[in-house]
C-alpha cells in the first residue's frame, strides 16, 4: 500500500500536478487561463477577429436555448496603447456616445492570482440588456472579457461572472 502511495506521489511530482481545478480552461495562444462557470460549454471563436489588432478566444456559454443564454466572451485588443484606465475611458466614451448605453458601475477588479484590471458594467436603455466588461493589461495589449446576460438576468448572473473572473490568471 505504501509503495502505491509513493508511486502516486512521484507521478504527481513528475507530471507537475498542482491540484488545479480540472475545469480550468487554458488559452495557450493568449497566455491566460480561467475556470468557466460550472456546466457552461466552451465554444470556439466564430467571428474573424484575428489580425494585428487583436483576436477572439473561446467563449463560455450558459447551457440554455439560444437567445436566452449568458455568454462570457474573451478578446485581445492590441489596437489601443496606454494604460487600462485610458482604455476603459475610451471604451466607456464610445459605448455612451455611439450606442447610448448607460454606465452603471466602474471599478478596479483584482483576481485571486493578484492580476489587477478594471470592471465596467453598462446597460442598453432600450433593451435592458446589461454587459459587464473586465479589462486586464497584458503588455501593450488588453485582455477584454465581455459578460453578456439576457435582459432581466444580469443580477442573477453577476456573481457567476465574478466568480469565473476571480480565477483569471496569466500563464507563462
Amino acid at each position: 500500500m505504501s509503495r502505491c502511495l509513493f508511486l502516486l506521489l512521484m507521478a504527481m511530482l513528475v507530471c507537475g500536478c498542482k491540484g488545479e481545478d480540472p475545469r480550468r480552461h487554458f488559452e495557450k495562444e493568449g497566455g491566460f487561463s480561467y475556470v468557466p462557470p460550472e456546466g457552461w460549454a466552451l465554444q470556439a471563436p466564430t467571428g474573424k477577429i484575428a489580425d494585428d489588432k487583436g483576436r477572439q478566444f473561446h467563449s463560455a456559454v450558459e447551457p440554455r436555448p439560444a437567445g436566452s443564454a449568458a455568454v462570457l466572451a474573451v478578446f485581445e485588443d492590441r489596437a489601443v496603447p496606454g494604460t487600462v484606465s485610458d482604455y476603459v475611458r475610451q471604451q466607456r466614451s464610445m459605448l455612451e456616445r455611439s450606442y447610448g448605453w448607460r454606465v452603471l458601475k466602474e471599478d478596479v477588479f483584482t483576481a485571486e492570482s493578484g492580476l489587477q484590471g478594471m470592471r465596467l458594467t453598462v446597460q442598453d436603455p432600450a433593451s435592458g440588456i446589461r454587459q459587464t466588461f473586465y479589462f486586464f493589461p497584458k503588455g501593450q495589449a488588453k485582455i477584454v472579457v465581455n459578460c453578456v446576460a439576457p435582459a432581466g438576468r444580469h443580477e442573477e448572473l453577476a456573481a457567476v461572472f465574478e466568480a469565473a473572473l476571480k480565477t483569471m490568471r496569466f500563464d507563462p
